[in-house]
Formats: structure tokens, C-alpha cells, sequence
């Protein structure tokens, strides 16, 4: 919520503040630009993955511009172009890690010619997303944390004790884990897919868990403001630690750690927790935070609570006023295409991912107005598909692993 009437008093050249929205390939962007429609300000879209981000056709920017993902440089001239049109500085809204990483190189220059920059003004953005540092802000905050330890190996596994979770330490490598149970599955684990071994995580696996995700911000006067907790709804497909729906769910007592860990990390602008709940004893433990905006953005938009939207008017000079908690179970589909992840489920995962549609309270990616970046995304992965049927490789890969096969069996040699 912000206060109207002080934004009405604004002058024209302060309220027309142009702002910069950071993505790339993700989603997220996208979430932060329609959550903007509300504030007269000009929104525009800064594409650092090169152009190929299906975010910025969005109907709802007064433009858009390419920047690769270290030229930071290009970053600041396109600022000063914006600053230069609208006769204001520019706010920078990144979204990503990629993108964070690209603005936390120039903050001190962009800082310096006026513009604000939605990050921590005085520790480095990589410093922030290194789980090592961030399990520790997480405890000394009020956090559970499942045992954890950095690197695989078999002793690491043997003093936390089966089940154990692999992830990678690397936010930017995506999250991609697997399930460790007993020695065989350690045994048989493809460990050829991860570069090092030293660079995995190992944690504890709790059974029966529940994934939540809790979106918060915190302003330039250090006001911290849960906007969202949410459950995650199933995963498709299974192993990337992406949910295709989230549902609005609060869980109370979170509100006092939450402002612990974001104080202690020196935070400004919004953040995702991971969150997991034991259902058999109730206990709630920290997974990772993750300094960027997330899904829970938009459940909150849906909902009453537009976290963006209190960010920028700050800027602005608008007091913040802490919105009401959003009702329980609103639903928000995250990819409206995820359909295409299903083949591992079956006509099972095909009738309930259905059956989420139908239950959905709106789409991070399909909205009525604009529907031109879920159309450039439909195409993008039909062409992709058809270049995957046409393509005489895969048929020849394919063929390989026949006669490989059928090779090894005559000899004796098929396990």
C-alpha cells in the first residue's frame, strides 16, 4: 500500500522517474513490469541475456534495450540516455542474478551520476549469494538450518547421515539436485554432470516435506515487509526445484527472523526465502535466500500486497505503509507452458496440471492485456521442438545407442 495523496503531491519530473527493469530468460521480469503498471512511471526493460529474453516484448514498456551480461559500461550510457529523455534519474530494479551481478558492478557509478540501485549499498552482490556466508546469516538470525557440508564426498555423507540432498553451491548454475537414500545410490550417482565434487552441497533430507517460499523487501529506512508466504504446489519436472504453482500460506512467527537475516545480509530491495516444514514435528528450516525477486512477487500482486510497486514509490518519496496479509490459497501458475515438462508423468501429471489451470488465480507468463510475451514464448518453443523432430542428429544419436546396445548383449557383455 502507498499513500495516494502524497503521491499526487509529487512534481511531474520526480513521479516520471524512469525505471529500469534487469532479466534476462526468467520469468521474474516480467512479474516486476505488469506489478508497475500502477505508478506513472515510465518502465523500461534492460535484456542481459543478449536478446534472447521473451520478457521485453511486454506491452506494457515505453521501450527496451540489449546488454550483454559483462558491459556494464552499455548499462550505464543507457541510463544516462533515460536520465537525459525524461529529465530524472533512473531507478535500477534487477531481477536476476545475472542481472544483479551486472548492476552491482557499476552501483558505485550509478550511484555516483544519481540513479538508485535496488541492492545492498555496501556488500558485494556475489559475497551475498554464497551459501557458505548465507547459512551462517540464516542461523545467526533465528533460522533452522539441516546439517549441511560443502563437498562430496563419502565421509560427508556418512557424519550427516542418509537421506541427503546434492545440490550446487553456485546459485547461477541453476537447481538441480538429487536424492542420496543408501550407498548404492551414492555408488551409481552420474557425477560426471557437476565440473567439481568440492563445489556440491550435502545436506540433510527431511521426508514428507513441505517447500514454502517467503517474499519480502526491505526499504531504504530499513523497514523489512513480508508481502508473501507460499507453498510450493508439485514440481515438474521432478529433480530442478521448480514449482510449476505456488499457493498463498501464511506461517506465523516468521516476521522477526525474516528482518534479522535481511538486516544482517545490509539488503535493499527484495528478496525470495526457501523455506521447508517437517509435517510429522511442525519444524520449520531454512533451504537458501535468494536476493532477487521471485514468483511470491506476483502471488502478492494478486492478492493486495504489490512489493515492487512499495519499492519504487520509496523512491519515489511516498511513505510505505506495510500492506495487510493476503488471504490463504490463492494460486498462481508459474509457467502456463510447463504442459510440455509432463512426458515424465504421464495422462496423471498431464490431468492435474490441468486440473491447477482451472484452480488458478492468474499466470506469471498469460495475462488478458498482455499476451505478446506469452505468444513470442509459444512460438520460441514450437520452432525449438520442430528443429528437435527435424533434426537427422537426434535420429543418429538415437540409432547409436540401438546398435550399441544390441551389440552388447550378443556379446555377453549387457548389464
Amino acid at each position: 500500500m502507498t499513500d495516494a495523496s502524497a503521491y499526487s503531491s509529487l512534481s511531474r519530473d520526480v513521479s516520471r522517474r524512469p525505471v529500469m527493469v534487469l532479466g534476462d530468460t526468467s520469468n521474474t521480469a516480467l512479474s516486476v513490469i505488469r506489478a508497475l503498471t500502477s505508478l506513472d512511471c515510465p518502465v523500461y526493460g534492460i535484456d542481459v541475456s543478449g536478446g534472447r529474453s521473451f520478457c521485453f516484448w511486454s506491452k506494457y514498456l515505453a521501450g527496451h534495450f540489449r546488454v550483454t551480461a559483462g558491459d556494464g559500461e552499455a548499462l550505464l550510457a543507457h541510463a544516462s540516455t533515460l536520465r537525459a529523455r525524461h529529465g530524472a534519474s533512473c531507478i535500477l530494479f534487477p531481477t536476476t542474478e545475472r542481472a544483479a551481478l551486472l548492476a552491482d558492478s557499476m552501483k558505485a557509478k550509478l550511484w555516483k551520476e544519481g540513479h538508485t540501485v535496488f541492492l545492498s549499498p555496501h556488500r558485494p552482490y556475489k559475497e551475498l549469494i554464497d551459501k557458505r556466508s548465507m547459512f551462517q546469516l540464516a542461523e545467526r538470525a533465528g533460522f533452522r538450518v539441516p546439517a549441511t557440508r560443502i563437498g562430496l564426498d563419502a565421509q560427508s555423507v556418512r557424519e550427516i547421515g542418509y537421506p541427503v540432498i546434492i545440490k550446487t553451491l553456485d546459485s547461477l548454475e541453476g537447481k538441480r539436485y538429487t536424492i542420496l537414500r543408501c550407498n548404492a545410490d551414492l555408488e551409481s550417482l552420474n557425477i560426471g554432470v557437476y565440473e567439481d565434487l568440492r563445489t556440491l552441497i550435502v545436506q540433510a533430507f527431511i521426508e514428507g516435506q513441505e517447500e514454502y517460499v517467503v517474499s519480502a523487501c526491505r526499504l531504504a529506512n530499513g523497514q523489512t515487509i513480508v508481502g508473501t508466504v507460499a507453498r510450493k504446489l508439485e514440481s515438474w519436472p521432478r529433480g530442478r526445484g521448480e514449482a510449476t504453482a505456488i499457493e498463498s500460506q501464511w506461517l506465523d512467527g516468521l516476521e522477526q527472523i525474516v528482518k534479522a537475516l535481511l538486516d544482517a545480509s545490509d539488503w535493499y530491495g527484495i528478496a525470495d526465502i526457501d523455506l521447508i516444514r517437517d509435517r510429522t514435528s511442525g519444524e520449520i528450516y531454512f533451504l537458501e535466500v535468494n536476493y532477487r525477486v521471485g514468483a511470491g512477487v506476483y502471488l502478492g500482486v494478486l492478492g493486495g500486497t504489490n512489493l515492487p510497486q512499495l519499492m519504487v514509490a520509496e523512491s519515489l518519496g511516498i511513505p510505505a505503509v506495510a500492506p495487510p496479509r493476503i488471504r490463504d490459497e490463492i494460486v498462481l501458475v508459474q509457467d502456463a507452458l510447463a504442459v510440455g515438462h509432463l512426458r515424465s508423468t504421464g495422462l496423471a501429471g498431464l490431468t492435474a496440471y490441468l486440473r491447477l489451470l482451472r484452480r488458478a488465480d492468474g499466470y506469471t507468463i498469460f495475462d488478458r492485456v498482455d499476451w505478446v510475451p506469452f505468444a513470442v514464448l509459444w512460438l520460441r518453443r514450437f520452432a525449438m521442438s520442430l528443429q528437435k523432430l527435424f533434426d537427422p542428429r537426434s535420429y543418429l544419436r538415437k540409432l547409436r545407442k540401438v546398435l550399441k546396445r544390441r551389440y552388447l548383449i550378443r556379446s555377453g557383455r549387457a548389464s
